[in-house]
């Protein structure tokens, strides 16, 4: 009949529709990007996050690891991406970034994760102090950090971190791409490292193609 030659078509055009090819990001770095590894690690990885996300605070050790076991072949580009539903988010980009002028970035980043259940409901007006209280924990200079998380440059940087990310296709944190390909968030250490083993050997036979 009619309908049974219909709902064959569909069937086959399901199994025969073209898979479509991932497209690569233009995610080029700069000087101003937030980078942990060597700046000449032949791959890249980019991460969008979110200070007071607890998805973003679950991978950092993940991501630390990554670094720390493929050290010199694969970089870690960090990226803000403050989501609207986080009150505070924002003031904590401010205040990693001021933290990263004194080359304090990851470890003010590490006690903001470890801390995050401590300030992500605080009132508005204690926030600024408990960030200050963990600047002053990595012995920072407090007077250039109050300066600095108030310093429009930082805040331009925030944005257009956020900007960039959003020209990528990110909506939500954390968000990682490897060499400007867009991941479904792999679930733990191994299907990162699985994902990596397979991108090394192509940068490694040729560097230009990052």
């Amino acid at each position: 009949t009619l309908l049974s030659i219909v709902a064959l078509w569909g069937v086959f055009n399901l199994f025969t529709k073209p898979v479509a090819t991932p497209t690569k990001a233009d995610l080029s770095i700069t000087e101003k990007d937030v980078i942990r590894g060597k700046k000449d690690a032949p791959v890249t990885l980019v991460e969008y996050s979110d200070l007071q996300c607890p998805a973003c605070a679950a991978y950092a050790p993940i991501v630390k690891q990554l670094v720390e076991k493929y050290d010199g072949k694969l970089k870690l580009v960090y990226r803000h991406f403050p989501l609207d539903q986080h009150k505070h988010a924002k003031k904590a980009a401010y205040a990693a970034e001021a933290a990263h002028k004194q080359g304090k970035f990851f470890e003010y980043q590490d006690v903001l994760f470890e801390k995050q259940s401590e300030w992500q409901d605080l009132a508005d007006k204690d926030i600024d102090a408990q960030f200050r209280s963990y600047a002053s924990t990595l012995k920072l200079d407090l007077k250039a950090f109050d300066a600095d998380r108030k310093d429009s440059a930082i805040m331009k940087k925030v944005d257009a971190d956020q900007a960039s990310g959003i020209a990528a296709g990110v909506n939500s944190t954390p968000t990682f791409f490897l060499n400007g390909y867009k991941l479904s968030n792999p679930r733990n250490l191994e299907e990162f490292e699985k994902l990596i083993a397979k991108e090394l050997p192509k940068q490694e036979a040729s560097p230009s193609a990052q």
